[in-house]
């Protein structure tokens, strides 16, 4: 049987383009480093990339997006700092990446990981005050009151009470949360959401919060400016 060359040239194309890809990230990357001054954050990176790159980054494969795991895009070209190995190998950095993967058809699941972060002391369990806050805050942010204003269901939302918000948490994120990243967050009777035991080992490291802090304002920035909402 004749072997057909034409189908190990298509694949030599397929690799040299995604190899051409992954280069212009890393000189993205570089890039920017120099314009910052410093190893850019997730954020950083994300609000000065070329939209050319940008672009794409989007239609290539995933494992080739820097943003899907940013700690693993620095430890491949060597940029993560030794104090980051141990959140590198552990649980920590598969959470990481969760929030910078998740799905989000709306904003909702934002505030849910803000309730967690707690300002930087990080919650192991939300209740319904947790979640009203930081609904409540979230939303009444100019910049974010578009996603709720844009949907019948949610376009009153600034004369809601408490129960409203939280009734929309439980039937929302909450849920999906639980029942897409089971391995992270419970629901519970005592308190709204729990976050899994293996997580409680990492959420007082320094290098932790802070990278948690930059996924969730990255996935926030990412859901609007998708959107085309301004923030």
């Amino acid at each position: 049987m004749d072997f057909d060359f034409r189908i190990i040239d298509v694949f030599r194309k397929l690799a040299d383009k995604e190899m051409n890809v992954k280069d212009r990230i890393k000189e993205e990357f570089l890039r920017i480093k120099e314009v910052v001054g410093h190893r850019p954050s997730r954020v950083e990176f994300f609000d000065n990339i070329d939209d050319e790159v940008y672009t794409a980054i989007k239609k290539t494969k995933s494992s080739l997006n820097p943003f899907n795991d940013y700690l693993g895009f620095l430890k491949e070209n060597g940029e993560l700092f030794e104090s980051e190995e141990a959140l590198y190998v552990g649980r920590g950095h598969d959470f990481i990446k969760m929030i910078e993967t998740t799905s989000m058809s709306k904003s909702y699941k934002i505030p849910i990981f803000l309730a967690f972060y707690n300002g930087g002391k990080v919650n192991m369990e939300i209740d319904e005050e947790d979640v009203y806050r930081s609904f409540y805050k979230f939303y009444r942010k100019g910049s974010n009151k578009v996603d709720m204003l844009r949907h019948k269901g949610t376009e009153d939302f600034e004369s809601w009470d408490k129960t409203k918000y939280v009734r929309l948490a439980r039937e929302n994120p909450i849920r999906a949360l639980v029942r897409s990243e089971g391995e992270f967050f419970r629901g519970s009777d005592g308190a709204l959401m729990t976050l899994d035991q293996d997580v409680r080992d990492v959420v007082g490291y320094e290098k932790f919060v802070g990278h948690m802090r930059d996924a969730i304002k990255y996935r926030t920035e990412r859901y609007y400016r998708e959107r085309n909402f301004n923030i």
